[in-house]
């Protein structure tokens, strides 16, 4: 198999294994290079195995109580709503207001 290696202006080469060690000019810059060692094919790592899965998986229930959270709202989520009104009345405030002056500036 042949080695390659590379100068350290960048420049590929190839060589054949009878030239390990030996050293040869790099054409493009004119640099000496020596010729490495052909690197050994170490053998494939082995894939490493899956740890055995524990069981079936659920088919009943849905997701928050296969994960032990309730699936009714809590008064945290249930107030969360309430802050989001005035963000979307506030939103629709401004689309109005937008509109209103593009109506008087084109008028």
């Amino acid at each position: 198999m042949p080695i390659t290696f590379a100068c350290s202006c960048g420049k590929k080469y190839t060589a054949p294994d009878e030239a390990a060690g030996k050293q040869t000019k790099c054409k493009a810059c004119g640099a000496v290079v020596r010729i490495p060692a052909p690197r050994k094919s170490s053998p494939k790592p082995k894939a490493a195995e899956a740890p055995p899965h524990p069981g079936p998986l659920p088919t009943t229930g849905t997701i928050a109580a296969l994960y032990g959270q309730p699936s009714a709202p809590t008064e945290k989520s249930a107030a969360g709503i309430g802050t989001l009104i005035p963000w979307a009345v506030a939103l629709a405030v401004v689309v109005a207001i937008g509109a209103a002056l593009k109506y008087i500036v084109l008028k």
